[in-house]
């Protein structure tokens, strides 16, 4: 059972990678906004260039009707529109606008600069709107599925779950989440209303003042700073707290009943960030920007499972279905095929060698008797010399030889350099040694085997990092020359991994009695 430090720092991950997915789309959308920018500032700029007095556009030649030859120019413009706002599925009620002013006969030289500003902003949010909307569907879809492969990782038991399926993520999506009772459409479209007021009311007191072109073309660069800097605000927000709905729709379906909250601590973090990081809340009062994240406009929090021992086995009895070990070192794709996908079999004969050749079929045939929990993961067993723990130990070295990623998962758990990591995990279960009866392999070792898979899950006790010490200075020795009996006397004066297994135990069986 993983404790509380792992599955916050499992749920930091989760979120950096929802960030990562924002910003990834915020930069897209950038592009986007650039573009937008340049249309108006031409639009701009050729009103100008046509209508200005001197040095800029009056109100009064601002509001003069176009010509016969500019009218029919400016319905061929807007036919244009219409093309492209069919197109992008732009608002239909857009579209009808749009065919409404090329049937007018009279249209006055700003009428026709604000409905080229009307079209550029339509197509902007547009584009946000479809984006935002991708990025929410991804991180629902996805962090639900990762969340509860963290979770069925941690406890070492997987079964079968299923992601939110499309009606599932379009009722997520739809409902708002906040206290105005507004979601992320309806948030993009009044950014997008926004826009339009401002550059119009730019376009009116700018005629109003005669300014110059190069003033106007400043001004609806500001503008266009201050909707960007809305639109980051917004992706960033909403794909925090979709991030967060994803977790809390996975702890509900793996029977999960309360999560912790966590902050992102640093010199940014705010107080109210700051006092809920750690505070636990039951799924029934999880809402959103009261109880759980995001807190604000750019809350960087989210939240992990909160489970104790009892709990891990309670969700298991509750899952209702086939039961199977999940070794720590299992990736994302093999668990994904097995428990979401369905396809149980490539994974049965993967972990064939640490489930004893059985597929449980009820979470109750695992956790009862405790016998056989103890063949699986060895946590029961207080005996190191014990024929239940000799069996383990067999059982794991197996294990071990056949992990393609325990080296760098430990690695990332200690801080050592993963080479040393492998060349450790070589000398110890892979490589034969002298050892007076021939050369051969090390005899499993329960104790080191019970070391190695804490190490892997990132929760080691003391023992466990004397034992990396001790094999790496043995094993130099070993390289110098030394036999393998005298250069395991010899590192064991200075890290004595035996000793303090044996003192680790004994209090086991002390506690157990």
């Amino acid at each position: 059972m993983k404790n509380a430090a792992y599955w916050r720092m499992r749920a930091q991950i989760a979120e950096d990678a929802a960030h990562r997915q924002a910003t990834g789309t915020l930069r897209g959308l950038e592009g986007a906004f650039r573009s937008a920018e340049r249309a108006v500032q031409a639009d701009m700029e050729r009103w100008c260039a046509r209508f200005a007095e001197g040095n800029g556009v009056s109100l009064s030649e601002a509001r003069r009707l176009l010509t016969t030859r500019e009218l029919e120019e400016f319905r061929w413009t807007v036919w244009e529109y219409i093309e492209t706002a069919q197109q992008e599925g732009l608002p239909p009620d857009w579209v009808r606008k749009l065919e409404n002013a090329s049937a007018r006969w009279h249209v006055s030289r700003l009428e026709a600069v604000q409905l080229g500003i009307r079209q550029q902003a339509e197509r902007l949010f547009g584009k946000q709107e479809r984006a935002l909307e991708g990025l929410l569907r991804r991180v629902l879809r996805d962090g639900s599925a990762h969340a509860a492969y963290e979770v069925q990782r941690g406890l070492g038991l997987g079964w079968d779950f299923a992601a939110p399926d499309e009606k599932r993520v379009d009722a997520l999506l739809a409902k708002p989440w906040t206290s105005d009772g507004r979601t992320f459409r309806s948030r993009c479209w009044q950014g997008k209303a926004g826009l339009v007021d401002a550059l119009q009311k730019e376009l009116m007191q700018g005629a109003l003042r005669g300014a110059r072109p190069a003033e106007l073309t400043d001004r609806i660069r500001d503008r266009f700073r201050v909707a960007r800097h809305q639109a980051g605000r917004l992706v960033y927000t909403e794909a925090a707290w979709f991030a967060v709905r994803a977790q809390l729709e996975s702890f509900r379906a793996l029977g999960v009943e309360t999560a912790g909250i966590v902050e992102t601590l640093d010199k940014r973090t705010c107080e109210t960030c700051r006092g809920m990081d750690g505070k636990t809340v039951p799924l029934s009062q999880c809402i959103a920007g009261v109880t759980v994240p995001p807190f604000h406009p750019g809350c960087r929090g989210t939240v992990c499972p909160q489970i104790g021992d009892a709990d891990g086995e309670r969700i298991a009895r509750n899952a209702g279905g086939e039961v199977y070990y999940v070794p720590a070192d299992t990736a994302y794709p093999e668990w994904e095929k097995a428990f979401v996908q369905g396809n149980h079999a490539g994974f049965i004969a993967k972990t064939a060698h640490l489930n004893g050749l059985k597929s449980y079929k009820k979470a109750q045939d695992y956790l009862l008797p405790a016998a056989n929990r103890d063949i699986i993961t060895g946590a029961r067993i207080v005996d190191q010399y014990g024929k239940a723990a000799r069996s383990h130990a067999a059982l794991y070295y197996d294990s071990i030889r056949k992990m393609k990623t325990d080296a760098v998962k430990i690695a990332e758990n200690t801080g050592y350099p993963v080479e040393e990591i492998r060349q450790i995990k070589n000398y110890l279960f892979l490589d034969e040694h002298d050892l007076g009866d021939g050369k051969r392999r090390f005899d499993p070792d329960f104790a080191i085997a019970q070391s190695w898979q804490r190490l892997l899950e990132g929760r080691p006790e003391s023992h466990d990092l004397t034992l990396l010490l001790h094999e790496i200075m043995e094993r130099k020795m070993v390289e110098e020359g030394i036999s393998q009996d005298d250069a395991h006397r010899l590192a064991s004066r200075k890290y004595n991994y035996g000793e303090e297994a044996a003192v680790y135990y004994a209090s086991l069986a002390k506690h157990k009695n």
